[in-house]
């Protein structure tokens, strides 16, 4: 706090310092050094850490660049009085150099301006002009020398009457300032005295509250390993039920899988018997069918047997009638007779066939078509089956699914309570740490009797020797609260 506020009226200082180096700029002849020591403080302002060494170090470059200046303006000065002076008198009140200089200037100008081309004569009129021009400047540069002389002898006086005045002054300054802080001290130290015996006092208090408080702080760590215990009994007891819900689940999901196991195994013990059925159908249609066939068969041969008997019967009937009859006319009859009877038997045979086609062909249909609804059939129930078991796999998965989402629902809950509850223990714990970091530092500040950073910071000139805390002292007159804190 105390670093942050020297830094602040460092800063404040060097804004105060521009600003005044800104109105000096406006009235300022030679603005090259005040733009330089403006510079400086701009400098300062934006690069430094602000404190009060480095505000010190401003005032003293600020102070040289502004005497460069000021040095400048002297010598100017001097110059511009000595070239008037020069013009006024032949004769200037400088040195001896200076005045000689003057007066060979003189001389020359006399000669170049008296003088034509080679009229210089030695020993003529002219040189005893000089001569006497001479003598005359020589005296008068003695009397300027003595009048200097006693000039400088009254200056140096009047300096050294001056120079002991102040000196008393000083003297008289610092016997004030002596008793002051002689006065400062004493009342300083009853001051002291009377604060110690307050803070004895208070630290008497501070006893008894830190005991009172110690006492507390034991009890809240035996309420917070009550609470943690217990927390952490509910926790586990929460997991020891999370872990048999789960459990319970599983053997849900495991009693499903083991009923849909069995439905199924039914299931194909079913499809089994009734695909056995429809091979012994179809295994009792087949004989049916050679029964058919093997009697068809049979009555064709029955029939050929009879068209064979009828036609020996007719051929034994037509020899008969051909030798009854004779020649030509019986073997007329007998060839017709004969193509008759190949012509009925060509056609029976052919009604047979094709009676036997159609029966054939009805029995295959009616196979194919008995197949064609037992696959429907199976094709159906296995649809069935497999629906049936994507809706119980949707089912578990969902149920799964909404175990999880409450499982993690739950982990979150637990671990925002756990962090919730952490958080408040380590803001407590902060809390009284800084309590008790507060109060240890209040006893140590009142028992070697600082002053606090608000009394540090209002007394500071005071501390550090650059000013008087108590004026009236070094004049004796009575405490006017208005001069303390002015420079003594």
């Amino acid at each position: 706090m105390g670093t942050q506020g020297n830094t602040g009226d460092a800063a404040d200082a060097a804004r105060s310092l521009q600003r005044v180096l800104k109105q000096r700029l406006l009235r300022a002849k030679n603005q090259d050094t005040v733009l330089q020591a403006l510079r400086l403080c701009e400098r300062f302002l934006n690069h430094s850490h602000g404190t009060a060494a480095e505000f010190k170090v401003l005032k003293t470059a600020v102070k040289q660049t502004l005497s460069q200046s000021e040095n400048l303006r002297r010598q100017e000065s001097r110059s511009r009085n000595g070239l008037q002076q020069t013009q006024k008198s032949p004769v200037s009140p400088g040195t001896p150099h200076s005045v000689h200089s003057s007066v060979a200037g003189s001389v020359a100008k006399l000669r170049c301006t008296a003088l034509e081309a080679r009229a210089h004569v030695r020993g003529g009129d002219f040189d005893r002009l000089e001569q006497v021009q001479e003598e005359c400047d020589k005296r008068q540069i003695q009397q300027e020398h003595q009048k200097r002389r006693q000039l400088q002898a009254t200056t140096v006086a009047a300096l050294n009457g001056q120079l002991e005045e102040h000196a008393q002054q000083q003297r008289e300054a610092r016997e004030q300032k002596a008793a002051a802080q002689e006065q400062l001290q004493r009342e300083i130290a009853q001051h002291r005295a009377e604060l110690l015996d307050e803070r004895l006092a208070k630290v008497a208090r501070q006893a008894q509250q830190h005991s009172l408080y110690s006492q507390q702080v034991k009890e809240a760590q035996t309420r917070r390993k009550q609470e943690a215990a217990r927390l952490k009994a509910e926790a586990a007891l929460e997991a020891e039920e999370l872990a048999a819900w789960a459990r319970l689940e599983q053997h849900e999901k495991e009693r499903k899988a083991e009923a849909d196991r069995v439905q199924m195994v039914q299931t194909l013990r079913d499809n089994q018997e009734r695909l056995a059925a429809r091979q012994l159908a179809q295994q009792r249609d087949k004989v049916e069918a050679d029964r058919l066939n093997m009697e068809a068969q049979r009555r064709a041969d029955e029939a050929e047997r009879r068209r064979e008997a009828e036609q020996n019967e007719r051929e034994a009937k037509r020899m008969q009638a051909f030798r009854a009859a004779g020649g030509e006319a019986l073997t007329k009859s007998l060839a017709e007779q004969a193509r008759l009877d190949e012509e009925r038997a060509n056609r029976l045979q052919a009604e047979h066939e094709a009676e036997q086609a159609a029966k054939m062909r009805q029995r295959a249909e009616d196979r194919e078509q008995q197949r064609l609804k037992m696959v429907s059939i199976l094709d159906q129930q296995m649809a069935d089956k497999k629906l049936q078991q994507e809706k119980a796999k949707a089912a578990d998965m969902a149920a799964a699914k909404e175990l999880s989402e409450q499982l993690l629902l739950e982990k979150q809950r637990l671990k925002a309570k756990k962090i919730q509850r952490s958080n408040a223990m380590r803001e407590n714990a902060h809390q009284q740490r800084k309590a008790i970091n507060a109060k240890t530092r209040q006893r140590f500040t009142s028992c070697r009797g600082a002053m606090d950073d608000a009394e540090r910071k209002f007394h500071g000139s005071v501390l550090q020797g650059t000013h008087c805390g108590f004026r009236h002292l070094c004049n004796g007159s009575v405490l006017d609260t208005g001069k303390i804190g002015q420079r003594c």
